[in-house]
């Protein structure tokens, strides 16, 4: 081990947390304190593989390699004002979600919520949250909610909770109506999600991620970049069909045949009263931006233009 890399990984093992070590010596690559190589060897000190890929990277893809907090300055009536903002980065978000996984402290877990909540993105929220453990969530803490999770085994993920409750207004069962009541009031609060699911355009999402929800992860991610509700680099090629394979490629009639349509006609008023307007056209990439919230308003109008013929 080089002489580099042992006088840092002194330094920075007086940090005491893991995650802490790991930002510490990233930073120390942003710095020029250290090259790839120092940095592979001061990552080995906390199990911590850097893949393959990284070393094919150029310096500056390197340095962005973990980057998940921007930072702005704007010159504003002769003052530089500060501006932070967080950015989905796969790598990082990554290494939480191993943390999370490998402890049965409940904190790394809360770590993962906090990063994706910090976000501001719902469409990365949904997907982040297909790994989150649900059980490792205060949210097994709603009075009835843990036996609720004991009986329905199949409710794994927090993604799989959101999807169960969330699209469905009113049950004929009411402790559903209970626990849904419970969960929405605990996923208001600032110090958890923070997120008013009732909001029209939130509720409106959520019942889009549930018609999604009917097929594979890979089928369902692949219709996700085709609507631009998910960014192509920020997946894994594992977890998508490439264009180049035509058998996969994913058919809107097909899926439909999938897809809760009594769920989606349940809601077609209101969706076409607050997001068409008298427009039953399918949607060009420029107008995209034009419909909130972005890639589900286009996904909404191609499901109602195939289901109208």
């Amino acid at each position: 081990m080089s002489f580099i890399a042992k006088h840092y990984i002194n330094k920075l093992m007086q940090l005491g947390y893991r995650e802490d070590y790991i930002d510490s010596a990233f930073q120390l690559l942003i710095d020029n304190k250290i090259n790839a190589y120092h940095l592979e060897e001061i990552l080995s000190a906390v199990d911590y593989e850097l893949p393959k890929e990284f070393f094919e990277l150029n310096k500056t893809e390197q340095k962005k390699y973990r980057q998940y907090l921007i930072t702005t300055y704007e010159y504003v009536n002769g003052e530089f004002v500060e501006d932070s903002y967080t950015i989905f980065n796969r790598p990082f978000f990554d290494d939480l979600v191993n943390s999370a996984k490998e402890s049965k402290d409940k904190d790394f877990t809360l770590n993962v919520i906090d990063y994706l909540t910090s976000l501001e993105d719902l469409n990365y929220f949904f997907f982040g949250s297909e790994f989150i453990d649900v059980r490792k969530t205060a949210l097994t803490k709603i009075p009835g909610m843990g036996s609720y999770l004991k009986d329905h085994k199949e409710i794994k993920t927090l993604y799989d909770l959101l999807l169960k409750f969330i699209p469905f207004r009113k049950d004929k069962n009411e402790r559903f109506n209970e626990l849904r009541n419970s969960l929405i009031n605990e996923l208001r609060r600032n110090e958890l999600f923070n997120i008013q699911f009732l909001d029209d355009f939130i509720f409106f999402m959520v019942v889009m991620e549930r018609l999604l929800s009917n097929l594979p992860k890979k089928e369902r991610n692949t219709l996700k970049l085709k609507c631009l509700i998910l960014n192509k680099k920020d997946l894994k090629e594992d977890e998508y069909y490439l264009e180049s394979n035509k058998s996969k490629r994913i058919y809107i009639k097909d899926y439909l045949k999938k897809a809760d349509i009594e769920l989606l006609n349940k809601y077609r008023d209101l969706f076409d009263a607050k997001f068409l307007g008298k427009n039953d056209s399918y949607l060009s990439k420029e107008d995209i931006n034009k419909l909130p919230p972005n890639g589900y308003s286009v996904l909404y109008q191609i499901l109602r233009s195939e289901l109208d013929g």
